[in-house]
C-alpha cells in the first residue's frame, strides 16, 4: 500500500500509512525495551483516537496481546480487570495514568509517540511472527459476577479477515467507519479489513455517532463505503434524522451485535438507497468477531415479524444445531447453536473451568482434538432452510449491542446492604426498546435505599449494566418448582422511582425540554429535577432526545 495513503482519521487528524507504521514502531520499541514478554497482556487505557490503532499494532509487533479497556469504566471494575489479566504494564494517555493501580506500570503514549513524524532510529529486534500466538483479549460479562477475557490468536483473527473481506466485497482503499468501542469486537469488521487492504479507517467520536446531523455531515464530506453498527443504535438515529438516507454509507451497511427489529428493516426498505447492500452479521466474541453473514433483501423482509436469517457460515466454519445431548435436531425444531472450526478462540484467559464449560470437544470433528463453542443461542432451521435466532438457553442477554450476563448484575445487587434477593431482566412495554430492570427484596426488618443501590452499581459496573428501573417487592414470584417466575414480575412503576414531587418548568426552555422527555419517556407528570435515567432513559434514548432538542433549537 502507498505509505502516503490515508490510514486512519479520528476527526482531529489523519495519519497516513507511513506515519501510522512509524508510530506503531515507537510503541513496539518501548515495549521491547521494557522487557514485555510473548503473549503478555498489555491493556490499552486510552481515549478513542488514531493513537489507539498505533498502540495495538505496536503491541502485536512486540509479540504481546493488546487488551482495549473503556476509559469510562468505574475504577473498581477497571482494577478488577487488570488484576484478572495479571497486567504489569499498560499503555495509557497521560490524563488517564492516575487511574492505574500502583502494581501496573504506566507507559504514557504521548511520551512514546512524541516526535514520531521525524526520521526514526533503527528499531529494536522483534520476535518472529507466530500465527498461534495470542493477539488480543476482550472482556465479556460473566455469569458469576466476574467478567471474562476472551483470548484470540493471530490465526483466528486472520481466519476471520480472510472470510469477511470477500463478503464485504470492497475495493482496496475503501473507507470504513468504526462507531463502536475498541473494547468490543463489533468494530473489528472495519478495523481489520481497513488495515489489511489499504483502506481508510474513520474513527467516529461519540459526539458524531450520537448526533444524526453531525453523522450526516461527516458522511457527506468523506468517502465512507462501509458502516457496521448495532441495529438499535441505527434505529435511534433514523427515528430523529431529517434525512435518513444521509446516514447511510456508500456501499455496504453491516448490522451486528443484536437481531434487527422488523421496524428497522421497514425503515431501511423505505429510506436506504437502492444500491446499498445490507448485511446481517452474527457471531459471539468467543468465535472471533463473527461466523455468518446474510445479505438482506429489505423489500422481502419488510412486514415480516421474525428475525432475519443469520446466513451462511464463513469459509471453514461449521454451524450445528444440537439438542441437550449434542445430537442434531430436525428442521423446524429449536436447538443450541454450536460453532466449530478455526474461528473458535483459545478460550477464557486464566479461567480453565469456564473454558471447559463452553469450549467442548466437537462431536463432528474428523479427528481428535477438534473443539466447538456452545454459543447458548437457541436457533432453528425454518421451512425455507434459513437459520434464525429464537432466544437463549441461559440468562445472557443483549442490550443495545452489549452482551451481559444477568447473573453478574444480580450478584452486584445482592452485595448491597439490605438486599436479600434480586433478579434482573430485560423489559419492554409497547414498542419501546428493551431496557434493563431489577426487582429487589429487602432483608427482613430492613428497607432498600434505591439511591444507594444505584450508587453501588454505578461504582462497579459499566453504565449499560446499571438497571434503568429498580422495583422493590416483598417477595419474588416463583414457579411450581421454586424458580423465579420471570414472566410474573410486575411492571416497573415509573412514578415510584421519583424521590420527590415533580417541579414545574421555570422557563420556556425547560418547558420545551420536558415536552421532549415526555415524548420519549412516556411519563406525563415530569419535573425539572427528575432523573432522566431513573425514569427509563438510556444512552440510545439520549440520542433521540438530543437530536430533537437540536432540531427545535434548544
Amino acid at each position: 500500500a502507498d505509505p502516503a495513503a490515508p490510514a486512519v482519521s479520528d476527526g482531529q487528524r489523519t495519519l497516513d500509512r507511513g506515519e501510522l507504521s512509524r508510530r506503531a514502531d515507537r510503541v513496539t520499541d518501548a515495549l521491547v525495551a521494557a522487557g514485555v514478554g510473548l503473549e503478555e497482556p498489555v491493556p490499552l487505557l486510552m481515549d478513542r483516537g488514531a493513537d489507539v490503532v498505533a498502540a495495538l499494532l505496536g503491541v502485536l509487533a512486540a509479540g504481546a496481546a493488546y487488551v482495549p479497556l473503556d476509559a469510562d469504566l468505574p475504577d473498581a471494575r477497571l482494577h478488577a480487570m487488570l488484576a484478572d489479566l495479571g497486567a504489569v504494564r499498560a499503555l495509557v494517555h497521560r490524563d488517564l495514568a492516575g487511574r492505574l493501580p500502583d502494581a501496573v506500570e504506566a507507559l504514557v503514549v504521548e511520551d512514546l509517540l512524541e516526535g514520531a513524524s521525524t526520521e526514526e532510529q533503527p528499531s529494536l529486534p522483534r520476535p518472529a511472527a507466530d500465527l498461534d500466538r495470542l493477539a488480543y483479549l476482550l472482556f465479556t460479562s460473566g455469569s458469576t459476577g466476574r467478567p471474562k477475557a476472551v483470548a484470540v490468536t493471530h490465526r483466528q483473527a486472520s481466519h476471520y479477515l480472510a472470510g469477511i473481506v470477500p463478503r464485504l466485497a470492497l475495493d482496496p482503499g475503501a473507507g470504513y467507519a468504526m462507531v463502536s468501542t475498541f473494547a468490543a469486537d463489533l468494530g473489528n469488521t472495519g478495523l481489520f479489513p481497513a488495515l489489511a487492504t489499504g483502506g481508510h479507517l474513520h474513527l467516529l467520536s461519540e459526539g458524531v455517532t450520537s448526533d444524526p446531523a453531525a453523522l450526516a455531515a461527516y458522511f457527506d464530506s468523506r468517502q465512507v463505503d462501509c458502516l457496521k453498527i448495532v441495529p438499535s443504535h441505527l434505529a435511534a438515529l433514523l427515528s430523529v434524522a431529517e434525512d435518513p438516507a444521509a446516514l447511510m454509507p456508500r456501499r455496504i451497511l453491516v448490522l451486528g451485535g443484536e437481531a434487527p427489529r422488523p421496524a428497522l428493516l421497514e425503515t431501511l426498505a423505505e429510506e436506504a438507497p437502492a444500491h446499498l447492500r445490507v448485511l446481517n452479521h452474527y457471531g459471539p466474541t468467543e468465535t472471533t468477531v463473527g461466523v455468518s453473514t446474510h445479505p438482506m433483501d429489505l423489500a422481502a423482509l419488510a412486514g415480516s415479524s421474525g428475525a432475519p436469517p443469520l446466513g451462511g457460515p464463513l469459509p471453514g466454519t461449521r454451524l450445528a444445531v444440537l439438542d441437550r445431548d449434542a445430537r442434531p435436531v430436525p428442521g423446524g425444531v429449536a436447538g443450541e447453536l454450536w460453532v466449530s472450526g478455526p474461528a473458535v478462540s483459545r478460550g477464557y484467559h486464566r479461567r480453565p473451568a469456564a473454558t471447559a464449560q463452553r469450549f467442548v470437544p466437537d462431536p463432528a470433528a474428523a479427528s481428535a482434538g477438534g473443539r466447538a463453542f456452545r454459543t447458548g443461542d437457541r436457533v432453528v432451521f425454518g421451512q425455507d432452510g434459513a437459520l434464525r435466532f429464537v432466544g437463549r438457553v441461559d440468562h445472557q442477554v443483549k442490550l443495545r449491542g452489549f452482551r451481559l450476563e444477568l447473573g453478574e448484575v444480580e450478584a452486584e445487587l445482592r452485595a448491597v446492604p439490605g438486599v436479600a434477593e434480586a433478579v434482573a431482566d430485560l423489559h419492554r412495554s409497547d414498542e419501546r426498546e428493551e431496557r434493563l430492570v431489577a426487582w429487589l427484596v429487602p432483608r427482613r426488618g430492613e428497607s432498600v435505599d434505591t439511591e444507594a443501590v444505584r450508587d453501588h452499581l454505578t461504582s462497579r459496573l459499566p453504565d449499560y449494566m446499571v438497571p434503568s428501573a429498580l422495583v422493590t417487592m416483598d417477595q419474588l414470584p416463583l414457579t411450581a418448582n421454586g424458580k423465579v417466575d420471570r414472566r410474573a414480575l410486575p411492571e416497573p412503576d415509573q412514578a415510584a422511582r421519583r424521590r420527590r414531587d415533580p417541579v414545574a418548568p421555570r422557563n420556556p426552555v425547560e418547558k420545551a425540554l420536558l415536552a421532549i422527555w415526555r415524548e420519549f419517556l412516556r411519563v406525563d407528570d415530569l419535573g425539572v429535577e427528575d432523573n432522566f435515567f431513573e425514569l427509563g432513559g438510556d444512552s440510545i434514548m439520549v440520542i433521540q432526545v438530543a437530536a430533537r432538542a437540536n432540531q427545535e433549537g434548544l
